[in-house]
């Protein structure tokens, strides 16, 4: 395949109003995540972009000057570690445990609701 003809595709799909459909009703009927993160963490950059890549929408809660919060994420997560990721009410750990469920093929399941 050619460069142009990538292009084309790539292009074709962005402003095409059905696959934009398809993907926002994709996006809307998938668990809700929460990722908790700090920005000068590499592996919280990697989390993400797996999540984005998947096209989970996700909320994120920087810990950063926030000990309080952080607190409170480690209490619930049992670790102190960022990122600390969940899928709806499952606890996935960090961006490690979230790239073993992709390479095992159980992450768009989860994002899917189907544990």
């Amino acid at each position: 395949m050619s460069v142009s003809q990538w292009v084309g595709g790539l292009l074709g799909k962005l402003f095409n109003p059905t696959a934009q459909k398809v993907q926002k009703l994709k996006t809307e009927q998938m668990a809700p995540v929460t990722i908790y993160l700090s920005a000068y963490c590499p592996f919280c950059h990697r989390a993400v972009a797996l999540l984005e890549q998947k096209g989970a929408s996700y909320e994120s809660i920087s810990v950063d000057g926030k000990p309080d919060l952080r607190q409170f994420m480690t209490e619930k997560a049992g670790s102190h570690t960022v990122p600390q990721i969940w899928v709806g009410d499952t606890h996935v750990g960090g961006c490690d445990d979230l790239f073993a469920l992709e390479r095992a093929g159980k992450l768009e399941p989860l994002l899917a609701g189907d544990k």
